[in-house]
């Protein structure tokens, strides 16, 4: 937890279209989906330090900003941004792998469950099944109740699937 004196890094504003762009075409190819059924115009980040989050813009939010409040989060979460990587929020990802099936996903034991959501890597012996992806990031789930936890990323290097982000960095962050 960040002590008094510290003070939390926080910025909010208009996703870029680079961003959005960006967001779209992994979208596309993670899950071989039309991206605009998933996102609409108006996408907004909100950044705590370099951790940003993608979501939608609401009308009754952009009323507060006009009020004079400063709006963190609004509308639906669409996706991490963070450390040059675009990725769909695990609300997102839930959604578009109910409706279309299993892809650029890996499920894992409950052993791997544990570590990524300390935000550690998984190993390859925590991998239960892997669903191809087309460019090597995927979608993590939890064997025991299916559930979307994160993303992460092979790495032929290291040998393992490195932690792009897990559920657990929201509590890591803020402390």
């Amino acid at each position: 937890m960040p002590s008094e004196k510290e003070r939390l890094e926080l910025r909010t504003g208009k996703a870029p279209q680079r961003v959005v762009e960006k967001f779209k075409s992994t979208i596309r190819e993670l899950y071989d989906v039309d991206p605009e059924e998933y996102i609409n115009q108006g996408a907004r980040l909100a950044c705590i330090y370099d951790f940003c989050t993608i979501h939608s813009e609401e009308i009754s939010a952009r009323e507060l900003r006009l009020g004079g409040l400063r709006v963190i989060y609004e509308g639906l979460w669409l996706g991490v941004y963070t450390e040059k990587t675009i990725i769909p929020s695990t609300t997102l990802a839930s959604r578009i792998l109910r409706e279309r099936g299993l892809r650029s996903a890996i499920i894992v034991s409950d052993q791997g469950v544990k570590a990524f959501l300390y935000g550690n890597d998984i190993l390859p012996e925590s991998v239960i099944k892997k669903y191809p992806s087309k460019i090597g990031i995927y979608t993590v789930i939890d064997h025991s109740d299916n559930e979307v936890i994160g993303f992460s990323k092979w790495s032929s290097r290291k040998s393992v699937y490195v932690n792009l982000y897990d559920v657990g960095i929201f509590l890591r962050i803020l402390g």
